[in-house]
């Protein structure tokens, strides 16, 4: 039997896609090591080290990289990829309102707090800003998640709510925000798809969401981050399923 790691957070679509594979799914490096195994695919583990033989379908410091907001952003800046740079923040040394912080590994736009004053700063405590990052907000018009296999675009979504409000610029689940498939759109996202193609082709990385928006002010797109253990609907699972059913 063959094995793919996923991710504790992500356990739902591991396992479901894990079935399809025909995988057995395991979060416990530990118990592949018992088991003389090594993961066939890993979603979104980053865990254990299992020498040349590990797996590319996703390597395992290429999810460490797509996980660390810090780390990707300065590869992102050293690439020349539009992104937002991540900063520890300081309280000596408060960057210019409007701005963001954010936990270094996402929780689904949870981690946001847009602070636009001073006032907005003494708000929060101080256990709550340790260990914060700060990003400058950065308005866009349109969100999307574009999801790449072996450097193919499979699905792209957009990032729709029912009412919709212009000054939203953070659209989070929780603000009623969701994606939207986007049948036959694929050339009005011609720039998009080029971008997230050259984004996993230099990263090497097999397969993954990738979240982007669209800065009207700067006319291109702005990579948000990357997923490699996307939430998959059950379409989107069998399409993951019959495109990597070839490589395992």
């Amino acid at each position: 039997m063959n094995y793919l790691l996923y991710h504790k957070k992500s356990y739902i679509s591991g396992r479901g896609l894990a079935t399809q594979l025909g995988l057995k799914a395991t979060r416990s490096v530990e118990k592949l090591r018992k088991l003389g195994k090594i993961p066939v695919v890993r979603y979104g583990n980053s865990e254990g080290n299992f020498g040349r033989n590990d797996t590319k379908i996703n390597a395992p410091d290429v999810i460490r990289l797509c996980a660390n907001s810090y780390h990707f952003s300065r590869w992102c800046e050293d690439n020349d990829y539009y992104t937002p740079i991540y900063r520890r923040f300081n309280m000596t040394n408060i960057p210019k309102y409007p701005f963001l912080l954010r936990r270094l590994h996402h929780m689904r736009g949870r981690d946001i707090i847009l602070i636009n004053s001073r006032d907005d700063l003494s708000k929060i405590s101080r256990r709550e800003l340790d260990g914060r990052y700060w990003v400058p907000f950065i308005p866009t018009t349109f969100e999307l998640r574009v999801h790449v296999i072996n450097n193919q675009v499979v699905r792209i979504f957009k990032k729709l709510k029912a009412d919709i409000n212009e000054k939203d610029f953070i659209r989070t689940s929780g603000k009623g925000w969701h994606y939207s498939l986007r049948v036959g759109s694929f050339n009005k996202y011609a720039k998009a798809i080029e971008l997230c193609l050259n984004l996993t082709k230099n990263l090497g990385l097999f397969f993954g969401g990738i979240d982007l928006a669209w800065d009207n002010i700067n006319k291109r797109y702005i990579i948000w981050e990357i997923n490699t253990a996307p939430g998959l609907s059950k379409p989107t699972m069998k399409i993951y399923a019959d495109a990597l059913r070839r490589y395992i």
